[in-house]
């Protein structure tokens, strides 16, 4: 069992296994409906477009590259990139009945360009805006697992689809 608080984490949060799904996210205290329950904090994720995940994966094992396929994801408002988490955000689990969801409803402060060459930075700022930060969309017991929709909320860019199917990555638990 982990404890940690510094980082994108609102609410004091513990990683431990959630039962046929490895690792899980849960909640240490209550949570109301329509808190930020996690963000992205500069520093503790990463953007990728298509040649700089390319690089990534070419360079690990089998086993770390499909951890890194299924640990990474993409938002349609955000094209032509893949966004890695690297705090214990990474670790939340898929549910069709989630208890967070992205608060899409704030609008963007700033829409990157995508034939920008500072494209992948305009990503990162834009990604720290509370647009896409995890909200509770109901409320949340002390104990309770941190969920997500990835199928209602998540759309990844048509390079990582080929590649997902070039490594042979297969992500059953969205069926």
């Amino acid at each position: 069992m982990k404890e940690q608080i510094n980082s994108g984490f609102c609410f004091r949060h513990e990683v431990r296994e959630s039962p046929g799904k490895g690792l899980g996210v849960f909640a240490l205290e209550a949570i109301p409906r329509g808190e930020i329950v996690w963000r992205f904090i500069p520093g503790l994720f990463q953007v990728y477009d298509e040649s700089a995940f390319r690089s990534l994966i070419e360079r690990m094992t089998d086993e770390e590259a499909v951890y890194v396929f299924t640990h990474s994801f993409g938002f349609k408002d955000l094209p032509e990139c893949v966004i890695r988490v690297r705090d214990d955000g990474a670790l939340i689990n898929h549910s069709a009945d989630a208890n967070l969801e992205t608060c899409f409803e704030i609008p963007m402060q700033m829409k990157p360009d995508v034939s920008s060459p500072g494209y992948l930075r305009e990503v990162g700022q834009a990604l720290c805006e509370d647009r896409f930060a995890l909200i509770s969309s109901r409320s949340i017991a002390a104990g309770e697992e941190f969920t997500s929709n990835y199928s209602a909320d998540l759309c990844e860019p048509p390079f990582f689809v080929r590649l997902y199917k070039e490594y042979g990555v297969v992500e059953d638990y969205l069926e």
